[in-house]
């Protein structure tokens, strides 16, 4: 089972309605995440929407810096939503999900990237 399958699984097992929201394009063959970090859209009555990176847990680091470069990440965050990094690793015979909350204040405000 992938991160993302898992990712949903959980959502879902918390009372969440959740689907993936990553593009793939056929012709390059490539991922694309909504926004450039976002795999899995979540919402909850009486919660902003939640936004999530899934990877697996050597990737964290990774998507935490990813994610922290990402300028698109400020509409989101100023439209009132959320955005977590999730990471799904094996311990001792188990899978657990490790989750980060990310904030405005984590974005680089010195680093522009070019919206794709």
């Amino acid at each position: 089972m992938t991160p993302t399958a898992r990712t949903l699984q959980e959502l879902r097992r918390d009372g969440y309605t959740a689907g993936v929201v990553e593009q793939w394009i056929p012709r390059v063959n490539i991922r694309r995440d909504l926004f450039g970090v976002g795999d899995v859209l979540a919402v909850r009555s009486g919660e902003g929407p939640l936004l999530i990176q899934c990877t697996s847990g050597a990737h964290h680091a990774n998507r935490i810096a990813k994610a922290k470069s990402e300028i698109r990440l400020r509409a989101w965050f100023g439209s009132g939503s959320r955005f977590e990094v999730w990471s799904w690793a094996k311990r001792k015979n188990r899978w657990v999900v490790r989750k980060t909350p990310m904030t405005a204040q984590d974005i680089d405000a010195g680093k522009e990237v070019i919206p794709t």
